[in-house]
């Protein structure tokens, strides 16, 4: 981790700082799915017309804030681009406790009061305090691997590491940081509130970070519809709704951290292993979708000769998988179990890296490989369709995508 506390006074330790921002805003992105995608969907699942509205509408909140973590990645990408930087997609695999990596643990787990206040403490501004913490419910074994809220390492705040890149983008001379080419970035709406920007200079960059600073904290004056505020706003709402059931849980019974092998090299702590067959073939495919989807972001990212045309099928195609294979999958893992022991609870998306992220450096290469990642995704889909019908439309919509990008690339051989 680089130490933010020291002045970046250097491009190297500004793409540093930068990389772990990437990090940071990916890492969030994906506990912020997790939780969603753990939730409820029928009367059926023990909740109440009522409670099952709650739950949609709690869905939909944090779906949003992802969608804009996502939009804050893509901002930080541009950041590293203006000044000569690589796209960085690449992060630790879960979980990650607060000393080995980051000031905050990163971990997956359900949706709970427990995971809520997790989140608040994600984006809690630096002036203001937490709220009261729950208690941890006898079933819940978060808080027995991880405390509620973790020492500082070398900030204690997002908003600090931003700030801390502020100073970079402020300190070294303009004429001399921003190198990088404008193409190289990506510009457009990714929700109402949020527009990813071109950087191109020191006014450009500062405007990004109070864009990224605002929407997780919000402005003192104003914290409403911030994601601070968004999770502050729904943990009352469940503490309420579980005051009045005190039994009422809104999430599936996931696990902690599931993954699809024992142990991973880049982190010594331990996950929970799918052991149900069924169950890991069904997740293995959810992180080939993953990982697809972080190699079309690479790729919309950097600079390897692609058209404007190629890049925007590159940015559809990465938002139709998200929609079209990544959700429905992992919504179809949350209600399968993790063993064949029906108490050990179910199993849910890994987000697991098998290895380093490679993108290509020729662009021939780069569609190739992705074609054959796509052909890859369509076979498993196939073979699990005869377990759940839905798996029937997710090869349709891959077709779909993969139908698009040889059309798109077919158009652009013939001009």
């Amino acid at each position: 981790m680089i130490d933010v506390q020291k002045t970046l006074d250097t491009r190297t330790e500004l793409i540093y700082a930068l990389n772990e921002a990437a990090e940071l805003e990916q890492g969030f992105m994906i506990q912020y799915l997790f939780a969603a995608m753990t939730m409820k969907k029928r009367l059926d699942e023990r909740i109440t017309g009522k409670q099952q509205e709650l739950i949609r509408q709690w869905e939909s909140q944090i779906l949003s804030v992802a969608r804009e973590e996502m939009a804050h990645l893509g901002m930080v990408c541009n950041l590293l681009s203006a000044i000569g930087g690589a796209p960085h997609f690449e992060r630790p695999n879960f979980p990650q406790k607060a000393a080995d990596y980051y000031p905050f643990d990163f971990i997956l787990s359900p949706f709970s009061q427990e995971t809520l206040y997790r989140f608040i403490r994600f984006e809690l501004p630096k002036d203001e305090q937490l709220p009261d913490p729950p208690v941890p419910s006898s079933k819940s074994k978060l808080f027995e691997l991880f405390a509620f809220a973790p020492d500082p390492i070398e900030y204690d705040y997002l908003s600090e590491l931003y700030n801390q890149i502020r100073h970079g983008f402020n300190h070294i001379k303009e004429d001399e940081l921003f190198i990088g080419p404008r193409s190289g970035q990506d510009y457009e709406y990714w929700s109402k509130r949020v527009q990813i920007l071109n950087v191109k200079n020191r006014e450009n960059a500062n405007t990004v970070i109070d864009l990224i600073i605002d929407n997780g904290e919000g402005a003192p004056e104003k914290r409403d519809g911030s994601h601070y505020n968004t999770f502050l706003k729904m943990y009352k709402e469940l503490r309420l709704e579980m005051q009045i059931q005190p039994d009422f849980d809104p999430s599936r019974p996931v696990v902690l951290n599931p993954r699809t092998r024992i142990h991973h090299r880049d982190t010594h702590l331990d996950g929970t292993f799918i052991k149900n067959e069924s169950s890991r073939k069904v997740a293995e495919l959810f992180n080939l979708c993953y990982e697809t989807s972080l190699l079309m972001l690479s790729q919309l990212y950097s600079l390897g000769g692609e058209s404007l045309s190629e890049r925007g099928i590159l940015r559809k195609s990465s938002r139709h998988l998200m929609t079209m294979a990544i959700r429905p999958i992992a919504e179809i893992l949350t209600d399968m179990p993790i063993s064949d022991k029906e108490t050990d609870g179910n199993a849910g998306p890994p987000f697991e890296l098998y290895g380093k992220l490679q993108l290509s450096t020729q662009e021939p290469n780069r569609w190739i490989i992705l074609d054959e990642l796509l052909d890859s995704i369509i076979l498993g889909t196939k073979e699990l369709s005869d377990s759940n019908q839905r798996f029937a439309f997710i090869s349709e919509n891959i077709s779909l995508i993969q139908n698009n990008i040889n059309e798109t690339l077919s158009s652009e051989e013939r001009l």
